[in-house]
């Protein structure tokens, strides 16, 4: 079955990330319909925002009630009767979730058999496995590991990777390369094993052990799509604990970037891509792989930024910071 989406009144990192997790759904084949973008009065499903509502009542009160409309917002924020809610940021699993929801609605509505409702709801809404991974390698995390134990997961690649949480490192044969373009709905197994096991592979042809930072780093940079972490409440400010390691971490020019405006406190991942420029996927990665090696702080979001204040002072503010974290600080300074 043919369907479309539309959005109304949603701001452009959220048209951005609607239309990304859109095309990460539809090419991971998530989805039961065909689905694609189009204008807000032809299409099946329609995104509005939560300030939209007002803001475009006389719009959204033009659409036709066979429309599924889903208004995407902040936890505490109330939703008009009749509509879904699709929580704020845009995260895969809950437009999974939401979508599947409307496309149930649409084959009834067309006399096709619909799935197992029970069986569609606990697919869609459980956590997917890149997450629990997240999970089990965050940096402070509670261990559930039985005493002398270690996980393995099979699924990233031919080869099993091995987690020692509690000694800082983890065990893998191959090119951490061939873990960088992960798919977020990959599927994965977690079992735990005797450390022995994990060990043993120490003795083939590469080096076994890295530091857990490596991996740490490298699984929260391809979370940037799905959205922040679920233990990042937004709205939050962030800003770096310390300066990340570069120097043993996989890294782009951008993560330079964002680490040095994150000396200070941002208030968003919006700001913080206003500051540097960075798309909010890229920003959204490189906030969950700090949280996940221990370089980020969190705290209450800030009601405005000096750089809405003063831009001048910012800027020049800005570009200190640059030049100290990279030490290029001028002669005659």
């Amino acid at each position: 079955m043919n369907m479309s989406i539309a959005q109304i009144g949603l701001a452009d990192t959220d048209v951005h990330r609607l239309k990304t997790t859109m095309a990460m759904l539809i090419t991971g084949g998530s989805l039961r319909c065909d689905w694609r973008m189009s204008p807000p009065e032809n299409a099946d499903f329609v995104v509005v925002s939560a300030d939209a509502v007002v803001s475009h009542a006389q719009e959204i009160a033009g659409l036709k009630k066979a429309q599924a409309i889903a208004v995407l917002a902040g936890e505490s924020e109330k939703i008009p009767a009749n509509c879904l809610k699709l929580p704020w940021p845009i995260r895969l699993e809950t437009l999974k979730s939401v979508l599947s929801i409307v496309e149930e609605k649409a084959q009834r509505g067309k006399g096709e058999p619909a799935e197992d409702q029970t069986q569609t709801s606990s697919a869609t809404l459980s956590s997917n496995d890149l997450l629990k991974l997240a999970a089990i390698i965050r940096s402070g995390a509670d261990s559930t590991l039985e005493a002398g134990k270690f996980w393995r997961i099979d699924g990233l690649s031919r080869s099993p990777l091995y987690v020692a949480p509690v000694e800082g490192s983890f065990y893998f044969t191959e090119s951490l390369n061939g873990l960088r373009n992960l798919e977020p709905s990959v599927e994965l197994k977690f079992t735990q094993v005797p450390a022995a096991e994990a060990q043993a592979a120490e003795g083939k042809p590469s080096t076994a052990k890295k530091p857990l930072v490596m991996l740490q780093w490298l699984i929260g940079l391809q979370t940037g799509p799905i959205g922040l972490l679920p233990w990042i409440k937004a709205p939050c400010s962030f800003r770096m604990r310390r300066f990340p390691a570069f120097q043993i971490l996989h890294h782009t020019t951008a993560h330079r970037r964002i680490a040095t405006a994150l000396v200070r406190n941002v208030g968003s991942v919006g700001e913080l891509g206003q500051l540097t420029g960075v798309d909010p996927v890229t920003i959204s990665g490189f906030i969950n792989a700090s949280s996940l090696c221990g370089y980020l702080l969190t705290g209450s979001s800030p009601t405005k930024l000096a750089a809405r204040a003063r831009p001048n002072a910012s800027k020049q503010g800005l570009f200190s910071i640059f030049r100290k974290a990279l030490g290029i600080e001028a002669a005659n300074a």
